[in-house]
């Protein structure tokens, strides 16, 4: 997970500071991977803090993380199919050089799933929240990682929408 946030943070601040099309589209890459990582790790965290090991199994793991290696296959293939970025290309906003991106249909894919993963952990923490009502020091441990999963989630849907012009959401992360 903590590898994650790293990949996520660098891909994001070398993207920011970059002026050419290349080194962004990589550095986006390298974001990418990072998101990956982290998704899973969030949803796996969830599972065996909430006691859910039937998720921890081989098996699950590889699936989870088997849709996150079709898109980076997608992503580094991009320019045979279009599915992750129909166009790129660069502007200026803000005195910084942005990467534009028209996104195509496998990215929205992808960012369902990321979502939904993040929502099943949300929820069995949820439900770990409500089932330990009596135990006061372990409802506030749950209590934090909820809040500790909003905040970079909250970025993240801020940027989706269009609400940021920059993603904070590896800054959330950190």
């Amino acid at each position: 997970g903590l590898l994650g946030v790293l990949l996520y943070a660098v891909g994001d601040g070398v993207k920011l500071a970059a002026t050419t099309l290349e080194l962004k589209l990589f550095a986006q890459t390298i974001s990418y991977v990072g998101t990956f990582a982290v998704t899973g790790a969030v949803f796996l965290f969830a599972a065996e803090y909430t006691g859910r090991d039937q998720w921890i199994r081989p098996r699950r793991v590889a699936a989870i993380y088997g849709f996150h290696a079709v898109t980076f296959v997608l992503l580094i293939t991009n320019r045979a199919h279009g599915l992750m970025r129909e166009s790129v290309g660069l502007t200026d906003q803000y005195g910084f050089v942005q990467l534009q991106v028209q996104w195509g249909t496998w990215d929205y894919i992808h960012t369902v799933y990321s979502y939904l993963l993040l929502l099943a952990g949300a929820w069995m923490l949820l439900v770990e929240l409500r089932r330990s009502k009596h135990v006061q020091a372990y409802r506030g441990q749950t209590l934090t990682i909820l809040v500790s999963m909003a905040v970079p989630w909250s970025l993240s849907v801020a940027n989706v929408t269009g609400l940021t012009a920059v993603d904070l959401t590896a800054i959330g992360f950190t």
